[in-house]
């Protein structure tokens, strides 16, 4: 858990250190109104931990079901992903003061996090089948640092984007990381 904390909330640390206060304050609000997309990712993840479970031993039907989940995942909760991306600028308009409209650049960011944690747990599956769970934290880990690197080349250039960036690209390597571990262990 540590390691999901830090891509989780890294950014924000990383923003305070390498921009100040004002900026974690403003990135906040978006970032945070990007995290409801966090609520339906969340009810998916519960639903989808004892479901995989059930394909232990019906693996190579998991195999060709577990990627029509990926599918419709991406389609339904990418399109809600981008939705929170487009509508983002006009929440927070509608919901703050001035001084923290530019909150609405990490909306899209955090929203993609969210959803590109739920890719993850569709990956995860592998790693219990092949009885190597340990490897999870190992994945986490990189992905953490790399997360972590990433804040410190995005943000002092581009700010609250660069955290953002940061966020969303911490997610992403969590879950490139995960599935080259899978296409490892089958060759």
């Amino acid at each position: 858990f540590a390691f999901l904390f830090v891509i989780q909330q890294g950014s924000k640390y990383a923003l305070q250190w390498l921009g100040g206060l004002d900026d974690v304050g403003v990135y906040s609000v978006g970032y945070n109104l990007g995290m409801a997309m966090g609520l339906a990712v969340s009810a998916f993840q519960s639903a989808w931990l004892p479901y995989f479970m059930g394909f232990v031993d019906r693996r190579e039907e998991a195999r060709v079901l577990f990627g029509r989940v990926l599918t419709y995942y991406v389609l339904g909760f990418g399109s809600l992903a981008l939705l929170f991306g487009i509508a983002g600028r006009t929440v927070v308009l509608l919901l703050t003061q001035p001084s923290f409209h530019g909150a609405s650049q990490a909306v899209g960011f955090a929203a993609g996090a969210q959803f590109l944690s739920g890719v993850f747990s569709i990956l995860v599956p592998a790693v219990y089948f092949a009885k190597e769970v340990r490897m999870v934290s190992l994945v986490q880990a990189a992905a953490a640092a790399a997360s972590m690197a990433l804040c410190i080349v995005l943000i002092p250039p581009l700010g609250q984007v660069g955290a953002g960036l940061a966020l969303l690209l911490g997610f992403l390597a969590l879950a490139i990381l995960q599935h080259l571990w899978n296409r490892s262990r089958r060759g």
